[in-house]
Formats: C-alpha cells, structure tokens, sequence
C-alpha cells in the first residue's frame, strides 16, 4: 500500500505542473496575437543574464476610473499593422482585443516588460529600436492576460 502511495505522490509532482505548463501553452496558442511598438530600456539582470526591458505605448494611457494599484483594461485598436490604444479603464471591455494590467507609479504594467536572450540578439534589438522597427508579439489570453511570445524586428 505504501508502494502505491508513493508512486501517486511521485506521478503528482510530475503531472501538475506539466498541466500547469499545458494549459498555459494552450491559452498562447490560442489566443489573439497583436503586435506592440516596444521602447527598450536597460539590458541586465545579474542572475538571469542579458533581457530586453520593454515599455509601450499603451503603459502611459490615460487611466480613468483606476488608481495605483488596480487592474486597468486597455482596448486594443488596429493601425497601420500594430495595435494601439486609446485610454485604459478599471472595467473589461465587452469586446475584444484589450489587455489587462496594473497601475504600478502611475504606469500600467502587463507582465510582458522583460525579454530574456542572447547577448548578440539584444544588441540587434537595441539597433532596431533606434530604427524605430522593434515590435512584440503578443498573445492575449483570458481575460486579457498578456504573454509575451517574442521580439520581432519590421522591414520598413
């Protein structure tokens, strides 16, 4: 009996967090991708090596309706192949796109404002930036739940 338990117990520790991992593949291969501008900030973390730090647009909104602290929802708009935004507001849209995230001093935060890579890709990044090309792709998920999937650099 102690045998049985002991292999259920090993089987857990094994099957949730791949379901973890699953599910949350599953919202990123099935939601809607939009293509943000990025504004590249500093490329360091001591412990996790070289990243990309990314502001948007979208983070500076006018926020009504939410203080620091809150959730703020942004609409989503398409123009001229990317997305953009108008104002952020405290209540979910109706319609979709939008994208959630936090009013953190005065800004709003979606969790997508690091990317992690190669010390030769951030440098090709931060060359793009200048050339006004770089761009997430972001995909949104449940209740505008933002993963940022990767970088891409656009011919002009």
């Amino acid at each position: 009996m102690r045998r049985k338990l002991f292999w259920v117990f090993v089987a857990l520790q094994v099957l949730v967090p791949a379901a973890v991992a699953g599910l949350r593949e599953a919202d990123v291969a099935f939601a809607q991708h939009v293509l943000l501008r990025v504004e590249p900030v500093d490329p360091r973390d001591p412990f996790r090596g070289q990243y990309v730090a990314l502001g948007y647009g979208i983070s500076t909104l006018p926020h009504l309706g939410a203080s620091e602290g809150d959730c703020a929802y942004v609409r989503l708009y398409r123009a001229n192949g990317e997305w953009r935004g108008v104002y952020a507001g405290s209540r979910e849209p109706d319609d979709w796109p939008y994208i959630r995230g936090r009013i953190e001093g005065g800004r709003i935060v979606f969790g997508i404002e690091r990317f992690y890579t190669s010390e030769d890709d951030a440098r090709r990044y931060e060359n793009a930036l200048t050339a006004d090309r770089l761009y997430a792709d972001v995909a949104l998920g449940r209740g505008g739940r933002a993963t940022l999937t990767r970088l891409v650099i656009r011919d002009l």
